[in-house]
């Protein structure tokens, strides 16, 4: 059985006088940014920097770290993080022998180099892009191709602010928030520079006192001027500037500010009447419309005139300033910890969406280490990821025996819940042997990994909930998987016929837990099954009951 204790309280970090922090006034900074000379070597690996910064503040609380996880623990675990999945029977072999045999990133590499990997975290990244509840747009035929090719972050972001053009249409990201202007400045902040304003829309930000209104409006005023016009994202040529009312205050004008305070100084409008040339221009923009529909509906492959885009578009004055080098560490930073929080179910800072000044986290070297790494190399997420699960940090255990030491220190791993894609897709592939890492005649991997997708969402809708930070699981998802009969037959099907091959109990048990659980069978659970199969007539129904038990069992909701 595999758990981890409640974590106690064991006291601050001590704090290492000779690391000073270079804090500055502004209300999100570098918060915990470091001098160059604080942090270890930019020569180091990540995966080097990782167990460094770790090892030496478990060293620092005296808390000695869980061990490794076993290999078949290990390769399930790595699987479900890279490929979405639960490995197959093959895999499981390949990748046990590799970890035993000194091997240890052999089949991690094997796994991001496949189309399982960038599937997955297409569909991760595009998890994220959606946002808080998951109300943004569908982008993953833009994060499919983006991850594919190994896209830059600093590159997506700028295509994804529609800031330059992109295949795919990455700008969807802001069109489908433009009707809630409020709820795009919120997601821009959070999503890609870690802080939820949403709280300065009002008043002051309860955790953050220095974080007002001001930048709330500033945020959301790089996005004023930006409108729809038959699925394009414009820029209008003129605009009055934002107003809000700080409490107990008169109305005040909101200058165009990022959250570090640097503003944007937009050239004043060429115009004698601001007012007139603002009812002009959406005059024009209206009749353009017009003509646009009328055109598109006698000839779909007509191009009609479209409004003139803004000569200082705001957008990409925003992704200039966030890319600049003062600010490039707050933006990586932000992925950085998104990043660790998806392969650690816990970030070096939290909340995820709380990276203000006030709150360093736990590791603020590490980050800040990490975060220079990123933007030195590019900000290649595939060598982020491949740093992250090569550290000793990542492989440890989740084995604890006394109360456990508190999450920060990630002295001991943590039990995550799968997602819904990774839950869907793992359970319709329990029990199929087919290779999956390679292009397979007749029809190309990635097509089939859609495929599979799109049939496990269709299957498993609404079952499964996307995990968060002390999630709660609700009865709904037991009696959907206990009770309904789409599912219950989608569960195991493959594997069934493949066992029933098979002439003795014992070894249709063991292929049945290696394959659903990714490891050998326990001798307790070889023989309570064998006795569950002796008491039963029907060897297949028996068969079959197994397996969903073994699809059931919180060892298969958790990468462990």
């Amino acid at each position: 059985m595999h758990r981890v204790n409640r974590a106690a309280d064991i006291g601050p970090l001590p704090v290492v006088a000779s690391m000073a922090l270079l804090i500055t006034a502004l209300p999100v900074s570098d918060a915990a940014v470091l001098r160059g000379d604080d942090l270890l070597p930019d020569t180091l690996t990540p995966t080097a920097a990782i167990d460094r910064y770790i090892g030496e503040t478990l060293a620092a609380r005296g808390v000695t770290a869980a061990p490794a996880a076993d290999p078949y623990t290990l390769a399930r675990r790595l699987t479900l993080d890279l490929a979405g999945r639960i490995p197959t029977l093959d895999e499981v072999e390949r990748f046990v022998d590799d970890l035993r045999s000194g091997r240890p990133t052999r089949c991690a590499d094997e796994l991001i180099a496949s189309h399982w990997y960038n599937h997955h975290a297409a569909a991760e990244l595009n998890t994220l892009l959606r946002g808080v509840g998951g109300t943004g747009p569908d982008l993953s035929d833009y994060t499919f191709a983006a991850v594919a090719e190994n896209r830059p972050w600093d590159q997506m972001f700028r295509e994804l602010l529609g800031a330059v053009p992109a295949a795919d249409r990455p700008e969807r990201f802001v069109l489908g928030r433009l009707r809630d202007h409020d709820l795009l400045t919120r997601d821009v902040s959070s999503i890609y520079f870690g802080i939820n304003i949403s709280c300065a829309q009002c008043h002051t930000h309860p955790y953050q006192d220095t974080l007002t209104q001001d930048y709330f409006f500033g945020m959301k005023s790089f996005f004023a001027r930006s409108y729809e016009f038959e699925g394009r994202l414009l820029e209008r040529r003129f605009s009055r500037t934002l107003k809000y009312t700080p409490v107990g205050e008169e109305d005040r004008q909101a200058a165009v500010m990022f959250l570090t305070g640097d503003r944007v100084a937009p050239p004043p409008p060429d115009v004698p009447d601001l007012s007139k040339a603002i009812e002009e221009e959406q005059r024009r923009i209206d009749a353009l419309r017009k003509k646009y529909v009328a055109a598109k509906r006698k000839d779909p492959q007509a191009v009609p005139e479209i409004p003139p885009d803004a000569d200082y578009p705001l957008r990409a004055q925003m992704a200039a300033i966030a890319l600049s080098g003062a600010n490039r560490p707050l933006f990586a930073r932000a992925m950085v910890n998104r990043m660790w929080y998806r392969f650690f179910g816990y970030g070096l800072v939290m909340r995820v969406d709380q990276m203000h000044s006030d709150n360093r986290g736990s590791h603020p070297e590490l980050l800040a280490w990490l975060a220079r790494d990123f933007i030195a190399h590019g900000f290649d997420l595939r060598r982020l990821t491949s740093g992250i699960v090569a550290s000793r940090a990542y492989r440890r255990t989740t084995r604890w025996v006394g109360p456990a030491p508190p999450a920060e220190l990630f002295a001991v791993a943590r039990l995550r819940p799968l997602t819904p894609s990774q839950m869907g897709i793992s359970l319709l592939f329990v029990g199929r042997g087919a290779p999956p890492l390679g292009e397979i005649p007749p029809e190309p991997l990635p097509g089939r990994i859609r495929e599979l997708a799109r049939k496990a969402g269709e299957t498993f809708a609404g079952v499964f909930d996307q995990p968060y930070n002390g999630m709660q699981f609700n009865v709904s998802e037991a009696l959907a998987v206990s009770n309904d009969p789409q599912q219950l037959g989608a569960i195991g099907a493959d594997l069934v016929s493949q066992l029933m091959g098979l002439q003795e109990p014992r070894r249709q048990i063991e292929k049945a837990v290696l394959s659903v659980l990714g490891r050998p069978a326990e001798i307790e659970e070889v023989s309570w099954m064998e006795d569950y199969l002796a008491d039963r007539e029907d060897r297949r129904g028996g068969l079959r009951q197994i397996i969903w038990a073994l699809c059931a069992s919180s060892e298969f909701r958790f990468n462990h």
